[in-house]
């Protein structure tokens, strides 16, 4: 079987394991990991909790939407535990994830350069929590995706979807070395066509902003990063074998 046939094959596109997608939860406090667990519950999450961030690293089912890590259980360090994690293979080691943190970095240019996707204060409060679950919940792009494959083929649009990802990855990679400009208008409208809304208008303000400032970047890399995760989650294992960026 050729490489090419080899590859159509692989892209399978899956169905969501679960309605609800989840939040993994890893805090040295039991306490603050109930409360937010509760928190993401009622926001329309399933959650799993642990105090070990070794429990990460054994990718489970469903794979989490996104991880919350408290720094301070991260073992043996918090980059040690980001880069085990991106190297889990896809779906898991695409998994967004936000430091917790007691002490505030200079920024989080730091940790994001290192394989995170933010930076939460801890403890967190009821709105930051909020924020974070709007941020990252899968939302509508997910049953999208399932109504594009009903319309028009899941092979398809799996592979449109594979297509998209390379993207997505290209452009998380532009964003951190400050090369946004020539991507985010193409960007923009792929990201539409396929459902990925937010994805679309956040990179269409990068563009409308000739590059944009500071939080307009954070947005589009966060919606970028955000719908690398989703479409890892909804192909099939056989196409685990892109980079986890």
């Amino acid at each position: 079987m050729s490489s090419r046939r080899k590859q159509e094959k692989g892209l399978q596109f899956s169905g969501r394991q679960d309605d609800l997608p989840c939040v993994a939860i890893v805090d040295a406090d039991s306490v603050t990991r109930a409360g937010m667990a509760l928190s993401f519950v009622q926001a329309g999450w399933s959650a799993t909790a642990s105090a070990r961030s070794s429990d990460l690293l054994t990718p489970s089912s469903p794979c989490p939407a996104l991880i919350l890590l408290d720094l301070r259980v991260a073992e043996p360090s918090a980059l040690d535990t980001i880069a085990a994690i991106r190297r889990l293979p896809l779906p898991a080691g695409s998994a967004p994830v936000v430091a917790l943190t007691t002490t505030r970095p200079t920024g989080p240019s730091v940790l994001i350069a290192h394989g995170f996707d933010g930076v939460l204060p801890r403890p967190a409060t009821p709105d930051d929590l909020v924020r974070v679950s709007a941020d990252w919940h899968p939302g509508e792009e997910d049953r999208s995706l399932d109504r594009l494959a009903h319309s028009f083929g899941a092979g398809q649009i799996a592979s449109m979807a594979g297509r998209l990802r390379e993207l997505f990855a290209t452009a998380v990679v532009a964003i951190d070395r400050g090369e946004v400009r020539d991507l985010a208008h193409r960007i923009a409208g792929v990201a539409g066509t396929l459902g990925f809304a937010r994805a679309g208008q956040a990179w269409r303000a990068l563009s409308d902003r000739d590059g944009g400032d500071a939080a307009v970047q954070a947005a589009a890399r966060r919606e970028a990063r955000r719908a690398i995760a989703l479409i890892d989650r909804r192909l099939a294992p056989e196409n685990a074998d892109a980079p986890s960026t």
